[in-house]
């Protein structure tokens, strides 16, 4: 299954289908609730989250490997205290299985190691699967391929680890060439980190640059609704008379004011984008067809949000090969283009 970034950062829970319970997902004790859970149910009781996790919320709570620290402004605070329980127990109420929430246990009590009978933890076995055929091979080209050169240097003809080789080759002797070998995998890796660095940095440009779509209709979507009610109240003055003709142009005067605010968004918004669409055009066609392509697997669900989401895409696409050539359209035209692409016209 697959689910984007922004379901897994939903601040309460993960998104459920139309109409479902969050007691489809968790065993926990829903307020007021005539039957409760007086124990851990069988794994996977009940259904799997996007990721096709069981047991994610509620049911037994998680010992979590890291240690418990205060967080203030996204930045950890203080020394360690216990460890991290978190997804809440059966024995939780709603709040406390939220995905989010982390609270503090100690490793020992008074009496001895502490126990809950509430409490689990999850194993993990992780590892890299090559099974047979041509996979090995095409995983050692990909290895050998990673790395060879630093995505940041300023001279591409400057070479650190070709340098290495042509020394590895005149090695005069093991110990020399076991130390240059350390060396050349240490850079090697470092130049991969900085491949992995600069691809996240143009998805981050490419993520902005579709939410930026959104933000702009729903900008001219706002301005448009007020300036119909606003046309209404205007046609409406035209009869009335006395403190409701007052009133009117009161409410009118605001209603100015509201749609210079949309106004000054959509040009705002609208100027934002354009700044992305050229930083992605200047990157390398490859490049930035790798990074849309990682991008498209967060939205690769079928309902409304992720369609329209790949919609953005396109068209971002579409609007940074014009950027390209020269022939990025002015902003009118392509704010109309903005507008038009959410119906697929």
């Amino acid at each position: 299954q697959t689910a984007g970034p922004e379901q897994l950062m939903e601040k309460d829970f993960f998104a459920l289908p139309a109409g479902a319970p969050l007691a489809d997902y968790a065993v926990y004790r829903p307020e007021g609730a005539a039957r409760i859970a007086e124990d851990c149910a069988r794994i996977g009781s009940r259904k799997a989250n996007p990721l096709g996790l069981y047991d994610t919320a509620g049911n037994a709570a998680e010992m979590a490997l890291d240690m418990f620290r205060f967080s203030v402004g996204g930045r950890l605070h203080g020394s360690a205290g216990g460890f991290v329980r978190k997804g809440g127990s059966f024995l939780s109420g709603e709040a406390e299985i939220m995905p989010g929430r982390r609270e503090e246990s100690a490793f020992f009590l008074a009496d001895g190691p502490a126990h809950a009978r509430d409490l689990g933890f999850r194993p993990v076995i992780s590892g890299i699967n090559t099974p047979g055929g041509d996979r090995p091979s095409a995983l050692q080209q990909a290895w050998n391929a990673a790395g060879q050169s630093n995505p940041l240097a300023r001279d591409a003809s400057r070479n650190p680890l070709e340098e290495l080789d042509r020394l590895l080759a005149a090695a005069p002797d093991d110990n020399s060439r076991k130390n240059l070998l350390t060396l050349r995998e240490a850079i090697k890796e470092n130049n991969i980190l900085q491949e992995q660095q600069q691809q996240l940095e143009m998805q981050s440009t490419l993520r902005t640059a579709v939410y930026m779509l959104e933000t702009i209709r729903n900008y001219a979507s706002r301005r448009n609704s007020l300036q119909s009610q606003y046309d209404s109240m205007k046609r409406d003055s035209q009869t009335a008379k006395g403190e409701t003709l007052a009133a009117l142009r009161r409410i009118m005067k605001t209603a100015e004011q509201g749609l210079e605010q949309f106004q000054t968004g959509i040009d705002r918004s609208l100027s934002f984008y354009r700044t992305r669409v050229e930083e992605a055009a200047r990157l390398d066609k490859n490049d930035f067809e790798r990074a849309l392509a990682s991008l498209l697997k967060d939205y690769a669900g079928e309902d409304l949000f992720n369609e329209n989401m790949r919609r953005n895409a396109e068209l971002l696409r579409r609007h940074v090969q014009s950027a390209r050539a020269g022939r990025l359209p002015a902003d009118k035209a392509m704010l109309q283009e903005i507008l038009q692409a959410r119906t697929g016209k």
